[in-house]
């Protein structure tokens, strides 16, 4: 290395010489419009370029006689053939648990031999490469790799005194074979976390063995700016546990005690050893853990929803254990008679005996914690007020089916809203497709004919519903019956029940429900019948596809 160090510096300076030499400075005057002796401002330039030239040259240079240097280092004089000997692989990366087969030109050991453990190896490794060795015939071996040294180039040579079956000296001056061991690291899947738990578990994996004592010893978190480190605890693998050792190639690691709020962590590995050949990590290891938060509250709402009973809703940033959601860390004021706080996922939902006229303060406490192990900062003071229910009309589902009879009933609820109008129409078969289009706009979210985004209600916050016409109408289809029901207030929920002579046979109709609750906008509901009728006396049935607009669920403003 030291006369390949010296070889590139002798280049380097001989390219250095030859681009500030008098001749080269000389050329690049007699170069048009460049009297170098006449222009500094000329000359300062070029040597400006020529400067920029040699480092660009010295950089290639370097790099060249690295690639050389690595080329170099690549190649091998092993000769893994050399006397009519074959191995399996013959070069490359080992690893435990890897096998090498060796083939011999001429037997080796007699036939009783074949298949009995604890055999002497045929070859020898520097450094030491422990495993066993398995003679499968009396010209063919195996040797299984139980330990290798990290990072290591292991040179087999044939071992001395090797004879063969007859017991003549078996000597091969020139066969070698060489194989490289894997670098020792600590890896893992573990991606930084921008809401990082107070003990999070992280699974680390290592290319070779470590003691667990060890690893408790040498891995820590770290605060990024304020460099605290924090011990961890190694938690044993169900593999390690079974196998009863202290030693692992995986494992998981924890803090032994919560990591502070509002901090940003590091897992750090410094100095771990390998457990068989005792070498340290080449570096020192990071891996970005996260950013410790306090847990937060995103929303509450009093919601006062057609056939529902008034629930008050919390939202957090994080999932909330049942057991944590108490009246002691979720307190509401005035107190409610019977209150029951039931926790799933990431909200917290409070029902009781409410009063829709009294506004309701509700605070929680730092001791509620997430499932990240925090709380929020302060108290957490909120305000929920019950509003009306919202003018709606409620069908049982999407899709209804009844059987076919010589009156046909349909059932929905109308809460809070004008008067109502239905109608049964007639769908001419060559308007079917268009009309079942129609059915479903409901689903739909009204969107700006010009950028094409979803129009968001500033009363809700909330996408506003796809505005549509009135169906019967815009098809202009032939109305089969019809009626009205009278309006409804005072968050009264009230049945109204649709009874009408049923449709001829193999007809499709259109139902059609309409409210007027202020001039200019009307409010509708609508589904589509389709009824068959059998033949030979077999129950006449019919198919009822509905779909209406949902109510939105939001918190009041």
């Amino acid at each position: 290395m030291k006369q390949k160090a010296r070889a590139l510096k002798a280049r380097l300076t001989s390219v250095l010489n030859r681009a500030f030499s008098p001749e080269i400075v000389a050329d690049f005057g007699a170069l048009p419009q460049a009297d170098l002796t006449r222009a500094p401002l000329a000359l300062k330039r070029c040597r400006r370029i020529l400067i920029s030239f040699s480092c660009v040259l010295a950089l290639g240079f370097t790099v060249a006689a690295f690639a050389q240097d690595e080329e170099q280092e690549e190649a091998s004089n092993a000769k893994p053939d050399a006397g009519g000997i074959v191995i399996e692989p013959s070069s490359g990366k080992i690893a435990e648990g890897d096998t090498i087969t060796i083939t011999f030109p001429v037997s080796m050991v007699a036939a009783d031999l074949i298949d009995v453990g604890d055999q002497p190896s045929p070859f020898v490794s520097e450094p030491k490469l422990d495993g066993t060795f398995l003679w499968k015939s009396q010209t063919e071996g195996v040797f299984t790799v139980n330990g290798v040294v990290a990072e290591a180039r292991h040179r087999l040579t044939l071992a001395p005194g090797l004879k063969d079956a007859t017991g003549k000296p078996f000597v091969v001056k020139d066969w070698s074979a060489e194989f490289k061991t894997p670098k020792f690291a600590i890896t893992t899947e573990f991606n930084e976390r921008k809401q990082l738990a107070a003990r999070p578990q992280i699974y680390l994996d290592s290319t070779y063995a470590v003691r667990l004592d060890e690893a408790a010893q040498h891995i820590y978190f770290q605060d990024r700016e304020a460099h605290q480190r924090f011990p961890v605890e190694v938690i044993q693998t169900a593999e390690g546990k079974a196998a009863d050792s202290l030693e692992a190639t995986g494992f998981r690691v924890t803090p032994r005690a919560p990591l502070p709020v509002g901090h940003t962590f590091d897992l750090i590995v410094n100095g771990l050893l390998d457990a068989k050949s005792r070498r340290p990590l080449p570096y020192l290891q990071v891996m970005p853990a996260g950013k410790t938060e306090p847990l937060e509250v995103q929303w509450l709402g009093a919601f006062n929803h057609p056939l529902e009973e008034p629930t008050i809703r919390i939202k957090f940033d994080d999932s909330i254990d049942p057991v944590e959601a108490t009246p002691e860390r979720i307190r509401v004021e005035p107190a409610v008679e019977k209150m029951k706080l039931l926790a799933s996922g990431d909200q917290v939902q409070i029902t009781g005996d409410f009063d829709l006229k009294q506004r309701y303060k509700v605070t929680i406490s730092p001791e509620l914690k997430g499932d990240r192990g925090y709380g929020v900062q302060s108290e957490s003071r909120w305000g929920a007020t019950f509003r009306p229910k919202e003018s709606c009309l409620i069908f049982p589902s999407r899709q209804v089916f009844a059987r076919a009879r010589q009156e046909l009933r349909f059932a929905f609820f109308q809460v809070n809203t004008p008067q109502v109008t239905w109608k049964l129409a007639r769908i001419p078969a060559e308007k079917l497709s268009a009309v079942t289009a129609r059915v479903k706009e409901f689903e739909k979210d009204a969107r700006d004919p010009v950028t094409g985004d979803v129009v968001i209600d500033p009363r809700t916050g909330f996408a506003k519903e796809f505005q549509t016409e009135l169906l019967v109408e815009a098809f202009q289809l032939p109305v089969a019956s019809s009626g009205t029901f009278e309006a409804t207030s005072n968050d009264t929920e009230t049945r109204r029940d649709v009874r009408c002579h049923p449709p001829k046979p193999r007809r499709r109709r259109a139902f059609h429900q309409q409210t007027k609750p202020s001039p200019g906008r009307i409010s509708s509901k609508r589904a589509q019948l389709c009824l068959t009728v059998a033949s030979l006396g077999i129950d006449r049935s019919f198919a009822l596809t509905i779909t209406c607009s949902r109510r939105n669920e939001r918190p009041p403003r």
